[in-house]
């Protein structure tokens, strides 16, 4: 596999989606904490490309693989277009899986049990999102999964890994007793949701937009989305009230 077909496959341009939460957090962090930890910072960011990109491999296969339309299987996406072996986007897919588990279990052990339970349950979004019998990328979901997993679930973490020797939000656990106590500052989590509401309708709407555009496609593959239960004309309404 060439390095242009395996971009291809992993749609490197649409990381911007990722990237820009991933920024603000580290923005927002230096700004209201005064706090940064620049190498827990780039494993995270590691550690985040590598399951974004293994999200969309996924995608890319589920769609190669639940495909009607012979023209878009063999002509449009990329697993059909360039040739790729099955076997090999799988051993794709897992490679990246296996960078990210990594990188979340070493800070995990570094930051403490709430960046697992985070981390979790964003990578079983990501991976439900296209992989299962109904993913909820062929549902009317897929805006609200993407932008909560993506806009507050990439930003709330990028805080926490810089935030965490100040216990603003911690999860004690003892897995020998069983017991486990959350505590944190109601304010600061309210401030960190809150200024991830922009982000959650920003990146909603890049899927909103997508799924707009790929409309008439998706209907073909029997992908059924959210504009096709509303409509075009709604859907851009949606966007623009989103926005």
């Amino acid at each position: 596999m060439s390095v242009k077909t395996f971009l291809d496959l992993v749609e490197i341009k649409t990381k911007l989606a990722s990237l820009t939460p991933f920024v603000i957090g580290v923005l927002f962090t230096l700004s209201y904490f005064n706090e940064f930890h620049v190498g827990n910072t780039i494993i995270f960011f590691i550690g985040m490309l590598c399951f974004d990109m293994a999200t969309t491999a996924i995608n890319n296969y589920m769609d190669f693989i639940k495909a009607k339309s012979e023209e878009y299987k063999y002509m449009e996406n990329v697993v059909g277009r360039d040739h790729i072996p099955k076997k090999l986007v799988q051993q794709v897919i897992f490679g990246l899986i296996f960078v990210a588990f990594l990188v979340g279990m070493y800070l995990s052990f570094k930051t403490g049990w709430l960046l697992l339970v985070m981390g979790c349950l964003c990578c079983f979004i990501g991976v439900f999102y296209t992989f299962g019998p109904v993913p909820l990328s062929r549902m009317p979901l897929g805006e609200l999964f993407s932008g909560v997993t993506m806009g507050l679930g990439i930003f709330a973490m990028v805080i926490y890994i810089n935030i965490y020797q100040s216990k603003v939000l911690w999860l004690q656990l003892s897995l020998k007793s069983g017991h486990f106590a959350l505590t944190g500052n109601l304010w600061t989590v309210l401030a960190v949701i809150w200024a991830s509401i922009p982000m959650i309708c920003t990146i909603a709407n890049i899927m909103l937009a997508n799924n707009l555009c790929d409309l008439d496609q998706d209907i073909e593959n029997h992908r059924y989305t959210l504009p096709y239960y509303i409509g075009r004309q709604n859907g851009v309404f949606l966007f623009n009230i989103l926005m």
